[in-house]
């Protein structure tokens, strides 16, 4: 295993679980530079498609459903 990992893994879980959220966070500031998949591109155009001709070019929010689920 790799040095760096094991020294992660030996952490206490607290630690480790703040190291999770500042590499999430890093990643989330710098969306560009996930990679996207042809398909998920295809998937993407796929669904902005579909909510034009649904005549909602603004989509809806989960938080408009409410308590519906």
């Amino acid at each position: 295993m790799d040095s760096l990992l094991t020294a992660i893994l030996e952490l206490p879980v607290s630690d480790r679980l703040q190291l999770v959220q500042e590499i999430w966070e890093n990643i989330c500031a710098h969306p560009e530079l996930l990679p996207v998949t042809h398909v998920q591109k295809e998937e993407l155009e796929r669904r902005l498609e579909a909510q034009s001709r649904n005549g909602n070019p603004q989509g809806v929010s989960a938080m408009s459903y409410g308590n519906a689920f």
